[in-house]
């Protein structure tokens, strides 16, 4: 997943990002954080899954958030949306 984010002001800015992984209740479903880039505030994502980035723009400038996770689940389950 990928978010862009840009400052389109004439003086610095710092950006507040919030983002969230999927969420389960069911313990036979694990989901995990792979990578972030830039890293985020806290390591790890929030109980509700969420993820913080703060990020520094100078004018005009723009930068690229991106994460992975990965979602297991037991192998004789059937996926659907």
């Amino acid at each position: 997943r990928a978010i862009d984010v840009g400052n389109y002001k004439r003086h610095a800015v710092t950006v507040r990002v919030i983002d969230q992984i999927p969420k389960t209740n069911n313990e036979k479903i694990k989901v995990e954080l792979v990578s972030t880039s830039p890293a985020t505030v806290e390591p790890q994502p929030n109980g509700e899954g969420l993820l913080y980035w703060h990020v520094d723009l100078a004018p005009g400038a723009t930068k690229k958030i991106a994460f992975t996770y990965r979602v297991t689940r037991p192998k004789d389950w059937r996926l659907t949306q």
